[in-house]
């Protein structure tokens, strides 16, 4: 038999997880702190110290059409690149 090679191109939602210092009087004040990054993003300043980032492991959970606007999130290519399967008709936006 011969041997035919294709590849599996898909979206998984991943959690990212940022370390982080807070510098403050108080524990309490430091929690305060924490917690306004959960509406905004995490910046470098005086009190705020970024430690790292990384991606938690397994955690990936394959992302559905519904969660992409309808865009297919799994998309199957022969060898050469050409889409030979997906699981939706909607391909990009």
């Amino acid at each position: 038999m011969k041997k035919y090679d294709f590849y599996k191109d898909e979206r998984v939602i991943y959690r990212e997880r940022t370390n982080f210092s807070v510098k403050s009087k108080t524990y309490e004040d430091a929690v305060n702190a924490a917690k306004q990054f959960l509406e905004v993003d995490l910046d470098e300043s005086d009190t705020i110290s970024i430690d790292g980032c990384c991606f938690v492991e397994n955690v990936g959970v394959p992302m559905k059409p519904e969660q992409n606007e309808g865009t297919s999130t799994v998309r199957i290519f022969n060898s050469t690149g050409y889409l030979i399967a997906s699981n939706s008709d909607i391909l990009q936006k």
